[in-house]
């Protein structure tokens, strides 16, 4: 059977499920997710387990995604794109059976295994802890750490195994508001949002609230993604719902990378992206970027 690559990690974690790996507990002193999985196989269970249940989470939802992408990859015939998504997707619910069998108390092993990398352990399986896309691997490990982090002190684990700076900034968006004649415009980080004149003050508040947070909630991703590596392409930055959860998929690039992320407001707005690739470009580049849109042109109607 052809392999793709894009789901070579997928088979590769099948595999190791199949055939075991050898653990080791070194791991490099500058690999801040290394060396909490390492510091986790001597901490107290609890601990390993509230790791594994974010680290599944997060990857099972990664495969359920690639299952939906599966159904449309032009390198598949009909019939390859219904197999291998149903091979991916079946995957992903795996992991997700195991998170809820870790939070029903069953016991977790955590370690590193030299050819593979973080390796989790629970119930006789073994997980590869390897994104399904291999660009987006830090960025995996990265948002494990963040969680985790805020869950448990990691500072206690051992030297290097603290959460790494962040991209992203914390904290509520709070717009400004400004009246003139022509009616309401409220403005955030350079993004300025203008109201026709007589509309419902209070529903152009919660519009312009809701949509300025998932903007910069989709910027600090972006920034993120980049200082990973991953590449922006502007022109094919798109929303799309997915079929489970409430979450929606951005895309990133030719290539089929993407991030999930709730963003009903976007996602119900397909004139509003186009609109915001300068704006998301200058800024992704931590430039003073400056953009002026009208309610009514980005199709918001009360």
């Amino acid at each position: 059977m052809k392999v793709f690559s894009l789901y070579r990690s997928f088979f590769a974690a099948l595999a190791l499920c199949a055939g075991g790996v050898t653990a080791t507990a070194a791991a490099p002193a500058a690999d801040p997710f290394a060396s909490t999985v390492a510091a986790l196989q001597g901490a107290d269970p609890q601990w390993r387990a509230d790791f594994a249940r974010i680290a599944l989470t997060q990857l099972a939802e990664a495969y359920i995604h690639e299952a939906e992408l599966a159904l449309t990859d032009p390198k598949l015939t009909p019939g390859e794109r219904r197999r291998w998504s149903r091979g991916v997707e079946q995957y992903g619910n795996q992991l997700l059976f195991l998170q809820m069998d870790i939070e029903a108390g069953q016991e977790v092993n955590l370690y590193m295994a030299p050819a593979t990398g973080a390796v989790l352990e629970a119930g006789g399986q073994q997980v590869v802890l390897t994104f399904p896309r291999p660009r987006q691997q830090l960025v995996y490990e990265q948002t494990v750490l963040e969680q985790y982090c805020q869950l448990r002190d990691c500072s206690q684990l051992a030297p290097g195994s603290a959460l790494p700076a962040s991209p992203r900034t914390d904290g509520s968006v709070t717009p400004l508001w400004s009246f003139t004649e022509a009616g309401g415009r409220c403005s955030y980080d350079g993004l300025k949002l203008q109201f026709s004149r007589g509309g419902n003050l209070s529903e152009q508040r919660q519009f312009c609230h809701a949509l300025l947070v998932e903007v910069m909630a989709l910027v600090n991703e972006l920034i993120r993604q980049q200082q990973y590596g991953v590449h922006i392409d502007w022109l094919r930055l798109s929303v799309t719902a997915v079929r489970q959860g409430e979450e929606h998929a951005v895309r990133l690039n030719s290539s089929g990378d993407s991030v999930l992320l709730p963003l009903p407001v976007m996602a119900g707005l397909p004139q509003l992206l186009p609109r915001l690739h300068p704006w998301l470009a200058g800024k992704s580049r931590g430039e003073a970027a400056s953009l002026t849109l009208s309610a009514g042109d980005i199709g918001w109607a009360p």
